[in-house]
């Protein structure tokens, strides 16, 4: 009996001590496989800023060929985009009137990526589809085709890719995910399923913002940046398919706030407001991917905003941390100009914020 139960505390402790060391094993595992975001060099960028005399409420900012493209998010305007000559930025009209009736649309969103001087937006309202050629004097409507949505899950973060193809996010409040599509037959190629498994871990308490995201599209090369998590993504459109080849950041999502530790008052019933913003924004040139880290609180995002840009090669690799002498929104890059286009509206609503990154 007696050497029974040693045997068993034996037992006991030896298969105590293989769990410990399985979890240290498991631990260092999850470790290895976050990627550190070392960058070699920094920048320090002070702004110039170009005032316009628009009245407009500017939310996002694209850029084509030879244009600068304001949106205008003012609930009462009349027209949802301002075209700006680029570099000058001198206004040259606005089009998209707001409307219900022919040509006219409710809430647009843009089509990045699209190729030269044409300007593309989807327009949730309608379902409608409009692409138009940006000249000096117009914004020429050139075609506008409906694709109504069965399902409930909208199309956003839609970029170009080639051929009638496009990559977009396609999200309700509970399923989400990055689809490659030909539009133009309205076929869906390929999916990729979400990186992280917060819908199984947070039952009821899930929502797609948790794991929100941007896309950008550069020739055939994608990038996916996290707004909550602090990670990025680095893939490319091969034979229809969407395949991933690298990342930066970490492994597993954060413990997000949630509704039981929520504030009294807060907007959402998961708390949003507490959690992390990493990326504001995104975009990529054929040299690499712009991403504009925040990290600060949702709740105080309008506020500080970011203001750092991380840039890298499509390979993944770190290259430069650009540190913004004052806070942006959302950016354009133009590479051939070494020039960094951003908005801030809560501290210059009439003003485009110019970093200029060249040598000095």
């Amino acid at each position: 009996m007696k050497a029974t139960i040693e045997w068993g505390r034996f037992f006991c402790g030896w298969h105590l001590l293989l769990s410990f060391f399985l979890v240290l094993c498991m631990c260092s595992c999850r470790q290895e496989v976050s990627v550190e975001k070392d960058f070699a060099v920094s920048q320090t960028l002070r702004p110039s800023l170009k005032n316009f005399q628009e009245i407009i409420k500017v939310g996002h900012i694209y850029a084509t060929a030879d244009y600068m493209v304001l949106h205008n998010v003012y609930d009462n305007a009349t027209d949802f985009f301002y075209v700006y000559s680029r570099p000058e930025l001198d206004f040259l009209y606005s089009f998209g009137h707001r409307g219900n009736g022919r040509n006219e649309y409710m809430m647009p969103v843009v089509i990045e990526n699209m190729p030269g001087n044409r300007f593309a937006f989807r327009d949730h309202a309608t379902d409608a589809y409009a692409t138009f050629l940006l000249t000096d004097s117009a914004a020429v409507l050139s075609d506008e085709v409906r694709h109504p949505v069965t399902d409930g899950r909208f199309f956003w973060e839609i970029n170009y890719v080639a051929d009638g193809q496009y990559l977009l996010k396609r999200s309700s409040s509970s399923l989400s995910a990055r689809e490659l599509w030909n539009l133009d037959d309205y076929l869906l190629l390929d999916e990729l399923p979400n990186t992280f498994r917060l819908k199984e871990e947070l039952g009821d308490a899930y929502s797609t913002e948790f794991d929100d995201c941007w896309l950008s599209v550069s020739q055939n090369c994608f990038a996916t940046a996290y707004f909550f998590i602090n990670r990025l993504e680095f893939g490319r459109v091969e034979n229809d398919s969407l395949k991933l080849n690298s990342f930066v950041g970490v492994a597993d999502a954060p413990d997000f706030h949630l509704l039981g530790n929520a504030r009294s008052g807060g907007k959402y019933e998961y708390d949003v407001e507490h959690n992390m913003v990493h990326y504001e924004a995104l975009t990529s040139t054929s040299e690499g991917v712009y991403a504009l880290y925040a990290g600060v609180p949702w709740g105080e995002l309008d506020k500080r905003h970011s203001s750092v840009i991380e840039f890298y090669h499509w390979d993944g690799k770190p290259v430069k941390r650009f540190l913004l002498e004052e806070p942006v929104s959302d950016i354009v890059v133009d590479e051939a100009r070494k020039l960094i286009y951003g908005i801030n509206l809560d501290l210059h609503e009439d003003a485009i914020l110019v970093f200029d990154y060249g040598p000095s």
